[in-house]
């Protein structure tokens, strides 16, 4: 799901969140939900991906993105939090993380 501050565009910031089923433990290469969300934001900033009415969103290369995944922590989500290089929340609960915007 692509979530937008108001209606306008383009976007001034990009939220993407993906959601799981209960106690999926195929978290691996080609399903990982982390990739997903990537690929979605890198979809979104090239212009590719629609409104919910069908209107093309514009590219929308420079805008801060954040992505939220909701999953269960199985064996292999964990696994896939760590090679994404997310570091455990204090609670145990949850990974976060975040990249640097790249210098143009």
């Amino acid at each position: 799901m692509l979530a937008a501050e108001g209606e306008k565009l383009p976007l001034p910031s990009i939220v993407v969140i993906e959601i799981k089923r209960p106690m999926r433990n195929d978290a691996s290469e080609g399903k990982d939900p982390i990739q997903q969300c990537l690929e979605y934001v890198n979809r979104v900033r090239a212009g590719g991906v629609k409104t919910a009415s069908g209107r093309p969103i514009p590219a929308t290369p420079e805008p801060p993105a954040f992505c939220y995944v909701i999953a269960d922590l199985t064996s292999t989500m964990e696994n896939r939090c760590k090679y994404a290089g997310l570091r455990p929340t204090r609670d145990g609960m949850g990974y976060f993380g975040f990249n640097e915007p790249l210098s143009s």
